[in-house]
């Protein structure tokens, strides 16, 4: 660590799909965990899981 940052590349995956069985989720996770065995940080942040006022998104 170098000044309190990390070298280490950081790489985050957004995924939008409102089913967690989707194939997207399924494929953002996979390549998470395939970089993450390469030494890069990954991190998925799943928007379903966000709340609706996050996203400015009303929900009726």
């Amino acid at each position: 660590m170098e000044g309190g940052f990390s070298l280490m590349p950081r790489i985050v995956v957004i995924s939008g799909s409102p089913s967690q069985s989707a194939k997207t989720s399924i494929v953002a996770e996979y390549m998470c965990d395939l970089m993450y065995g390469n030494r890069w940080r990954t991190n998925v942040i799943k928007v379903r899981d966000l709340p609706p006022e996050s996203l400015n998104v009303y929900v009726i």
